[in-house]
């Protein structure tokens, strides 16, 4: 699947009928603060959602691995709030610049079923991103 999604393959990757997720919490967490080392904040809830940034795929109950949508253009509000830099660690990422995906090189694991992802991560994806120029 790996494969399949960094040649950006929609059609084969979509054949796997991935569950499409979004952090609902990322404005609370902007306003109240994300949890850090230091404690405080509040942790992501991630749920079916129609215009989320995350594709997710069962790989047996209830095992659902995850990849960032296609064309996802990665700022600082999608990064921290919207939670992907928990989800995945991101190489190459700068702060408050925009980055693309290059490739992924391992995609989260998380428990759950079609509505929810289950925090925080069975594992965390790993990402090679590409900054660009908006």
């Amino acid at each position: 699947m790996i494969d399949i999604y960094n040649r950006g393959d929609k059609r084969a990757f979509y054949a796997y009928n991935p569950v499409r997720y979004g952090t609902v919490n990322a404005s609370e967490r902007l306003r109240k603060g994300i949890r850090s080392i230091f404690g405080g904040g509040i942790d992501p809830i991630i749920k079916q959602a129609n215009d989320g940034e995350l594709l997710g795929i069962d790989i047996g109950s209830p095992d659902i691995i995850v990849f960032p949508k296609f064309s996802l253009n990665i700022n600082e509000a999608i990064y921290k709030p919207g939670a992907l830099g928990e989800i995945f660690e991101c190489q190459g990422y700068k702060y408050q610049k925009t980055h693309v995906i290059s490739e992924v090189i391992k995609p989260a694991e998380f428990f759950g079923d079609e509505n929810h992802l289950v925090w925080p991560p069975i594992e965390k994806g790993i990402l090679k991103l590409r900054q660009v120029d908006i």
